[in-house]
């Protein structure tokens, strides 16, 4: 909570990544703007927890979903099959929180999982290609 504070302080948004699962209401009460996960491999970690996740968002909170995986799984993934992965994950998390999805879409990031950093160029590069490609044709 301080750290938030500081940043907040410093006029900045604060947000955080966790590369797996965690106690997510945890993170959502802490004045966090903006959480990012790997919604590829570890999204149902984060629909245990749909009151705190809803607090969250109304507050004006931010989902980043790690929706493009960071492994070779990604060479085997194209635009069309990750935006119905997040499409999915998306009308789930409406579900368990009761918010309209067309909402929840507003405060939603496309992300890649975690960990892009230490990956081979031509694997990077696959990764920022779907990246590119989920976000043509949205305003």
């Amino acid at each position: 909570g301080e750290v938030v504070t500081a940043i907040h302080d410093a006029g900045a948004l604060a947000g955080i990544h966790c590369c797996g699962n965690t106690d997510w209401s945890l993170l959502m009460k802490t004045g966090l703007d903006l959480i990012n996960f790997d919604a590829y491999d570890y999204f149902t970690g984060m629909t245990l927890y749909p009151d705190a996740l809803k607090r969250f968002l109304g507050r004006g909170g931010i989902i980043a979903m790690g929706i493009v995986p960071t492994s070779d799984k990604a060479m085997g993934e194209t635009v069309e099959s990750l935006e119905a992965k997040l499409g999915e994950r998306v009308a789930a998390l409406a579900g368990k929180t009761g918010l309209d999805s067309g909402e929840l879409w507003k405060q939603c990031m496309v992300t890649p999982s975690c960990g892009t950093g230490s990956l081979s160029e031509d694997l990077a590069e696959q990764v920022f290609r779907l990246i590119e490609g989920m976000g043509k044709g949205r305003g």
